[in-house]
């Protein structure tokens, strides 16, 4: 039976390295080029957004600011093209995290398994990120954060998108996400998929008392990785 294994990519594939500003920023610039509007917003005002996906980022950012839905709506299509733009401008740094290419490689060798990226990124950024990062390669297919308004609602594109992309019909039982916050683990268990959850020191590490992922790791180095992600 073949299985599909969505990674998370900020916290969990990659790091940023260097100033955190660096890439936050490209919502302001985005917010010019598309609303002529000014954006200012601090670090913190940033980090209250971790498990949002960009379109609804956006949104509440410039919601305040005299930009109606209708015309959000109409002008969002190019969000990745000028939140890529930026990146391009400035180049924000990325690290990959330990024993991720390593995992990749082996992964990407299993005859039964299809990867993929589940992010809160646009598409054009995560793909970017990835490049960025060296890790471009090993994915073909993802779920990002322009196609929807919230993770759960993302996760439920899953099926569909992985079909026309895969040409197989996954079921949920078939399916692992792998993240570093406890939106990922309730992302997965929305759709009935199972999840594989690395423990950081993020804000968004601590998992509730009902919260049980089916694999906790603290590495991707951790040999029970690959044995669960094959089986």
């Amino acid at each position: 039976m073949r299985k599909l294994v969505l990674f998370d990519i900020d916290g969990t594939l990659t790091n940023r390295t260097g100033d955190l500003k660096e890439s936050l920023w490209r919502f302001p610039y985005a917010a010019k080029k598309l609303f002529d509007v000014e954006l200012h917003l601090t670090v913190d005002d940033y980090m209250s957004y971790n498990g949002w996906v960009d379109k609804a980022q956006f949104w509440d950012q410039l919601k305040g600011t005299g930009v109606t839905r209708e015309e959000y709506l109409r002008k969002f299509p190019k969000f990745g093209q000028y939140t890529a733009e930026y990146m391009d401008l400035h180049k924000p740094q990325y690290r990959v995290n330990e024993g991720v290419k390593e995992l990749l490689e082996y992964l990407q060798k299993q005859k039964n398994l299809s990867l993929g990226v589940i992010t809160g990124n646009a598409e054009k950024v995560a793909w970017w990120k990835l490049e960025q990062a060296g890790l471009r390669r090993f994915f073909s297919f993802g779920l990002f954060g322009d196609e929807a308004d919230t993770r759960s609602e993302l996760a439920e594109k899953a099926f569909e998108k992985a079909e026309k992309h895969f040409h197989i019909k996954f079921v949920p039982e078939q399916v692992t996400m792998v993240g570093d916050t406890t939106y990922d683990v309730a992302c997965a268990r929305h759709i009935g998929a199972k999840i594989v959850f690395l423990v950081t020191d993020g804000k968004n590490s601590s998992l509730t008392k009902d919260q049980k992922p089916d694999l906790i790791i603290a590495s991707f180095a951790d040999p029970a990785v690959r044995d669960f992600l094959k089986a």
